[in-house]
């Protein structure tokens, strides 16, 4: 894990809280373990997940599969066709 310096820290305090007594309160009310925590959480999830290659894997298996589920389809109407049309005769 990276280690923080004091300005990120003093930087997450102020996003989080907003004053020092905002902060103090909080310690009071929750405790400092808590209070520090609920602060630095707010950092902790800021990497967004890259779903690009899944997403694109998934487009592929959708296209193979519909085109697959269409010559299927059109196998079955052809042979519908032909027996309507044999019957026809």
């Amino acid at each position: 894990m990276d280690k923080l310096t004091q300005d990120q820290v003093n930087e997450a305090m102020n996003k989080t809280y907003g004053n020092p007594a905002a902060f103090a309160a909080a310690v009071k009310k929750y405790g400092f373990g808590i209070a520090v925590s609920a602060a630095l959480m707010s950092n902790a999830n800021a990497a967004p997940i890259d779903v690009t290659s899944v997403v694109g894997t998934i487009t592929d298996g959708v296209t193979t599969v519909s085109s697959i589920g269409l010559a299927v389809l059109s196998l079955v109407v052809v042979i519908k066709v032909f027996k309507w049309a044999r019957s026809a005769m």
